[in-house]
């Protein structure tokens, strides 16, 4: 039976709904975080505009100047927030490379799905999962590294020239390659984690050479589906820049609405994580399955 995109998707989405109750725990996770890299900015602000005029004027709008001249007022403490932000950044990717373990043993056992199964299957696998995300972080930075390199060797060839439509066309095509390569460094570190969660195996190499023929095989079913909820994910932050943008700055009691709605669009992303990783648990497991069971009717045949 050939498996089609609306079939991944369907099922995908049916797994995330029955699985909702970890979302709480991402997005307690992720207003953790969220609160300890706001709150020291939060005492800058209170110090600095607690009891001044230009209060309002910032409410309605931002004030460039006077974010240069409160940068320059707390020079050390930015630097020391550039810190703490690359520490919490660290620790954040840590524990959702755990998570990430928790939820595809979740999502392989569906029988398995409280609490204590996705923290063991974090466990389990956290270590494993921690070696392939070093290597796509590494690769990451090797990509931003060219992409900015042909992007100074452009405007330095192109500096000089009036080619406004040229240098548009050239600067589009550059970043679209950059998402395509992001998106496959994506499905190929994604999907070695599960393949490394379903087998149960811990040989990495092994285990991406396994999820590249995969990926290539199957390459319509796996991209199309990865497009697929890809799109619905930026169809989500298109509505919300929408909606945000008609909710009013003043009085002060809007921001309680604005700070719902940024709540709502995080809870959305983080759905959306869970269905990349429901689809991409499900394509591997049934794919494979399908290939299994055609074999050994070959067998019995023979």
């Amino acid at each position: 039976m050939k498996i089609s995109i609306k079939d991944v998707l369907k099922t995908g989405f049916r797994n995330v709904f029955h699985n909702y109750s970890f979302i709480f725990l991402f997005w307690g996770t992720n207003f953790l975080f969220a609160s300890i890299l706001t709150l020291p900015v939060f005492i800058l602000l209170k110090e600095n505009i607690a009891h001044s005029f230009i209060t309002d004027q910032i409410s309605q709008g931002h004030n460039f100047l006077w974010f240069l001249q409160f940068r320059n007022f707390n020079t050390f403490a930015f630097k020391s927030l550039e810190l703490l932000t690359l520490g919490v950044s660290i620790v954040y990717v840590l524990i959702q490379t755990f998570y990430m373990g928790g939820l595809v043993a979740v999502f392989n056992t569906p029988a398995k799905n409280h609490m204590v199964d996705f923290f063991f299957g974090g466990v389990k696998f956290w270590f494993r999962f921690i070696k392939v995300s070093s290597v796509s972080i590494l690769i990451y930075i090797i990509v931003f590294y060219f992409y900015d390199l042909s992007e100074n060797s452009r405007t330095f060839l192109l500096g000089k020239l009036n080619l406004i439509w040229f240098d548009f066309i050239m600067r589009a095509a550059n970043f679209t390659f950059l998402i395509f390569v992001i998106g496959i460094v994506i499905l190929l570190s994604d999907y070695t984690k599960v393949s490394l969660a379903i087998e149960d195996k811990t040989a990495i190499i092994k285990e991406f050479i396994r999820s590249l023929k995969f990926i290539r095989k199957n390459f319509y079913l796996v991209f199309g589906t990865f497009l697929a909820i890809a799109v619905l994910s930026a169809a989500g932050a298109v509505i919300y820049n929408i909606i945000e943008a008609f909710v009013p700055r003043t009085p002060f009691y809007y921001l309680i609405l604005s700070f719902i709605l940024q709540q709502m669009l995080v809870i959305f992303r983080l759905s959306i994580r869970m269905f990349f990783t429901a689809t991409e648990v499900f394509l591997l497991k049934d794919i494979n399955a399908e290939v299994i069971e055609e074999s050994d009717i070959n067998e019995i045949g023979d």
